[in-house]
């Protein structure tokens, strides 16, 4: 049987990070050789996250200060021992059907996996109708890495790859608190320079507050073909989440 290692780098993403973690072990668990977490030196909770799922989970935590995506998923890579990597950010999940889809072979005929990406909002069920909704390069055999360090590009033979319309991929960074959506925007601007040269701003600190805000209030259900595949936020960490969010949001608009 051919496994798989996930790949995720992570910065202060206690709020985040367990959806993940609890997904991997629902949907992966079967072919998981291993997960390999990079954190550049977060400084909430994640390093207490990723102990309490080292007991169910074949964990590798590497500590490497933070300098960019691409390096530090390079870096997390060259520790990749299974036959496949599933490449996540720590704010990914992905639909439950990938599991039997990968039983039957069905990934065989290319090196390279594509899935439609969707972004939450509010809980696992709701998207933001606004977002770009595309493919995402998130599979693959476990021979290609990354060859830009900002808005990172995983180096292959375009002829290898393909994309998978009947699995998604679930962005869920909406899903967390004020506090750490500002968080998130404040930790992206030192390293706004050095990412322009290379694409696209990280945009200013309030992005993601605001964003929360706006998307929740006009989010649209996840479409059918992938609703019923959705990994349930059911443990005790991220209903706890899930509350102080909710209570964030009943206060009305941020400031």
């Amino acid at each position: 049987m051919e496994t798989i290692s996930v790949n995720i780098i992570a910065q202060d993403e206690a709020e985040t990070l367990p959806y993940t973690l609890h997904c991997v072990e629902v949907v992966l668990q079967p072919y998981l050789k291993e997960v390999v977490i990079v954190d550049g030196g977060s400084e909430d909770n994640t390093l207490g996250v990723i102990e309490l799922y080292r007991d169910r989970l074949p964990i590798v935590l590497l500590q490497y200060p933070y300098d960019a995506p691409g390096l530090q998923k390079n870096r997390g890579l060259e520790r990749c021992t299974g036959d496949w990597v599933m490449g996540f950010d720590a704010d990914n999940t992905i639909t439950s059907n990938f599991s039997a889809l990968f039983a039957t072979g069905a990934f065989q005929g290319k090196s390279v996996w594509d899935f439609m990406c969707h972004e939450l909002v509010g809980d696992e069920y709701h998207i933001d109708p606004a977002f770009p909704v595309g493919p995402t390069t998130r599979f693959w055999r476990n021979k290609y890495r990354y060859g830009q360090v900002w808005h990172e590009q995983l180096q292959y033979d375009p002829n290898e790859k393909s994309v998978c319309g009947t699995v998604a991929i679930l962005e869920h960074c909406l899903l967390q608190t004020r506090a750490a959506l500002l968080h998130r925007g404040e930790r992206w601007q030192k390293h706004i320079p050095e990412m322009i040269k290379y694409g696209p701003s990280a945009g200013n600190a309030r992005r993601y507050l605001d964003g929360e805000w706006v998307a929740r209030s006009k989010a649209a259900i996840l479409p059918d073909n992938y609703r019923g595949y959705v990994v349930p936020r059911d443990t005790d960490l991220l209903r706890d989440i899930d509350r102080r969010r909710n209570e964030d949001f009943s206060r009305g608009a941020p400031c």
